[in-house]
């Protein structure tokens, strides 16, 4: 499986092969890259690749998007995995949000022919998801601050095949990170993607995406992990996408008037 970074985003060129049986997926806290992504045991295994290996397997290959930017979701159900009326009133007006910004869609799964789409639930602790197009991607809501509109817009993205902000191949001249204070096992979570194997389709770092971690940002003492160069900036925990995140979704899914 190939992968290709493009505009804060990691696409797989296959789509995510995933579990096809929802009672399989577990209800346990499962292991994520950056905090909030799951991966698939390939993807995994591509990162656990040395740097040179790795980029030398991912560089130069297309990349697949959801077609006609149309993402099919479906809500779990049942006692373990079903959202709330309130709940999924929530996760729609995000996504209704996100369609009056952009030329992406949303649409309920229609069946067995709607093979790529992501299940939207409830079942483990954490706010998480798969990233990209894929088959039987999750997207998890475990806890009540999943909830918050900013945090469903947040992992809605993922699902649109967008990373961290601060891993851009510039954000060195924008934000440091202060490594001391980062927990051991988040390391990677902070770790820089190189320009050569990632397009930033033309627009600059944004301090203001909903896709940038915040100051404090899996740190084991509390203290600040990223600290913008630019003073006054604020970044992290926003509720709304920002100017630049709708230019990357809108250039990135070849909307018109773009």
């Amino acid at each position: 499986m190939k992968w290709f970074l493009v505009a804060f985003c990691i696409i797989w060129v296959n789509c995510l092969d995933l579990e096809d049986n929802e009672d399989q997926l577990g209800d346990g806290i499962p292991e994520l890259y950056d905090g909030d992504m799951l991966l698939t045991p390939e993807q995994k295994r591509i990162l656990s690749l040395d740097g040179k290996d790795f980029w030398r397997v991912a560089y130069g290959h297309l990349v697949q998007r959801w077609p006609h930017n149309t993402v099919i979701y479906v809500f779990g159900a049942g006692s373990k995995h079903g959202l709330t009326k309130d709940e999924k009133n929530k996760v729609r007006a995000a996504m209704d949000y996100i369609e009056s910004k952009t030329c992406v869609k949303y649409r309920p799964r229609q069946g067995q022919k709607d093979e790529d789409h992501v299940m939207i639930r409830r079942g483990s602790p954490g706010c998480w998801t798969n990233v990209g197009r894929g088959r039987y991607a999750r997207l998890n809501l475990g806890e009540e601050k999943c909830f918050k509109h900013g945090a469903i817009v947040h992992e809605l993205l993922h699902i649109l095949g967008f990373a961290h902000t601060h891993q851009a191949p510039n954000r060195d001249d924008y934000i440091d990170i202060n490594w001391g204070n980062v927990n051991k096992s988040a390391k990677n979570a902070f770790k820089k993607l190189p320009s050569e194997h990632w397009t930033m389709l033309g627009l600059p770092y944004d301090y203001d995406s909903v896709m940038h971690f915040s100051r404090k940002a899996l740190s084991k003492n509390g203290e600040d992990t990223i600290v913008p160069q630019k003073k006054g900036v604020n970044i992290g925990f926003r509720q709304e996408l920002s100017e630049l995140d709708i230019k990357r979704i809108n250039k990135y899914y070849n909307c018109p008037n773009v």
